[in-house]
């Protein structure tokens, strides 16, 4: 929820502006592609869980071939970050905390999110 005030800023600012919010373009997705966006969550669940076991290029790979296969849904990224300076990793060490991220395109309007994998 928002407060009234932070409504009547955001209304303000949208009208002098073309480009909107994360939460507004949110509302714009419709009902159906908000119910085949938990793909997006159970692939970061996937990758968190096979990050040490599998190559993280297969990883992508078979994450893009699910969520590509969501009609209006595509993969832009999905990355493995050190989670302090969020700068992408190649190499893994088991002493270090990593995030990974997913960007998902879904008519339009990018879906991001994270995970905290250790």
């Amino acid at each position: 929820w928002i407060s009234i005030n932070e409504y009547q800023w955001i209304s303000s600012s949208l009208k002098s502006s073309s480009v909107k919010p994360n939460f507004m373009k949110n509302r714009e997705i419709s009902l159906k592609n908000k119910e085949k966006a938990s793909v997006i969550y159970n692939k970061l669940v996937y990758a968190k869980e096979n990050y040490l076991k599998i190559p993280f290029k297969i990883i992508y790979a078979n994450c893009k071939k699910e969520i590509n296969s969501i009609p209006g849904f595509e993969l832009e990224y999905l990355e493995i970050v050190h989670n302090e300076t969020l700068k992408k990793e190649n190499i893994i060490d088991l002493n270090t905390s990593y995030r990974i991220f997913i960007c998902v395109l879904v008519n339009d309007v990018r879906l991001i999110d994270n995970i905290l994998v250790n």
